[in-house]
């Protein structure tokens, strides 16, 4: 049972754990701000987390995560509404991949 070993884990071991696994929810057509590009909404896992200072390596991460996920790395500048069910659960996926 899954549950048991994360009930089980201390508050260090329970941060790295999440560190290493994200939500990424099924509904790909509400799961999106519709006033954020897809860059805005991958930067902003990268914001939480602390990663890369800059808007330029912020960038080359994005792009990174979404050629991952079979995206093309310029429809960073494309909103939710522009893609299909299935690009917009890649980019749920590249924004907890990133």
């Amino acid at each position: 049972m899954p549950f048991k070993f994360i009930a089980a884990l201390g508050q260090r071991q329970f941060r790295l754990l999440c560190r290493e696994t994200q939500v990424v929810f099924q509904d790909p057509f509400s799961s999106h701000s519709p006033r954020l590009s897809v860059f805005q909404i991958v930067e902003e896992g990268l914001k939480v987390r602390r990663l890369a200072a800059s808007v330029a390596g912020r960038r080359h991460l994005i792009e990174t995560a979404l050629v991952e996920v079979g995206l093309d790395p310029e429809a960073a500048e494309r909103y939710p509404h522009e893609f299909s069910g299935g690009q917009r659960q890649r980019g749920a996926i590249a924004r907890h991949s990133s």
